[in-house]
């Protein structure tokens, strides 16, 4: 086993203890206390982690290093994202093999499911988000509501910037009610155009700082809000949404 699986492995299986010894360098006792281990297997545990380097003792205390730090922290990370991809594991199952979706999108992320039926509770932080907004540049295959009548609402009434992205058939399958909002939304100085190929997913980036990927069932409902805040994630949802826009035209004639 190289050494690299070798870490691995004892960060997975000491994790409880490691995550302990990070957060409140405790003594031996209080992880026996904290932990519900006993003395002979606790001691044992700290040598294990001790041999990796991960931890170390001074003064009767149980202390990590900069290196197990780090190792607890890319453990968790990992952890917390495929707790993230098994909570949206439905809809991400039913995307195409080839679409385009970084890991940095499952990294430090929050999750949300609305029912998909009715009525259709509306995520209170993405409301927010919409609500307290300056700007967003959206790219939609769907018109999402409540949360598409909030946007244009607010980008008719010049409360926020609003740049769409849409697909070119979503104009002519909106009620005239819908029609008209955009319609306003765009004669306010808003940006609005269509594309003939768009992701079978909705990218949402608010301020250019708050990025919400959504995904949707069979019928057309949000079904999954991914929220993240991330550099990383931020810096591709950018390049996708330009990648996007190449061939865009702006909507005119269908409203």
């Amino acid at each position: 086993m190289s050494g690299t699986d070798s870490m691995i492995q004892v960060v997975h299986k000491r994790l409880d203890v490691l995550r302990y010894i990070c957060e409140q360098r405790p003594a031996k006792q209080e992880l026996v206390d904290a932990t519900s281990k006993s003395r002979p297997t606790i001691d044992r545990v700290i040598r294990e982690l001790e041999e990796h380097n991960l931890v170390r003792r001074a003064n009767g205390l149980c202390k990590p290093t900069f290196a197990g730090k780090k190792a607890c922290d890319l453990y968790l990370g990992v952890t917390d994202s495929f707790n993230l991809l098994d909570d949206a594991n439905g809809e991400l199952s039913s995307l195409p093999i080839d679409t385009e979706l970084p890991t940095s999108i499952f990294r430090d992320s929050a999750v949300f499911q609305p029912p998909d039926h009715t009525p259709y509770k509306k995520i209170e932080v993405m409301y927010d988000d919409f609500s307290e907004g300056d700007s967003l540049i959206a790219a939609t295959p769907v018109f999402l509501s409540p949360y598409i009548n909030q946007i244009l609402s607010r980008g008719a009434s010049g409360e926020m910037n609003v740049s769409l992205i849409v697909h070119e058939e979503i104009p002519d399958a909106l009620p005239e009610s819908k029609k008209s909002a955009l319609f306003e939304c765009r004669k306010s100085g808003n940006t609005v155009v269509e594309v003939d190929q768009i992701p079978e997913y909705s990218l949402f980036l608010i301020d250019e700082r708050i990025l919400y990927l959504t995904l949707f069932s069979d019928t057309n409902h949000l079904s999954v809000a991914i929220r993240n805040t991330s550099d990383r994630a931020i810096r591709w949802s950018k390049s996708r949404i330009s990648e996007i826009k190449e061939n865009a035209t702006t909507l005119t004639a269908k409203l």
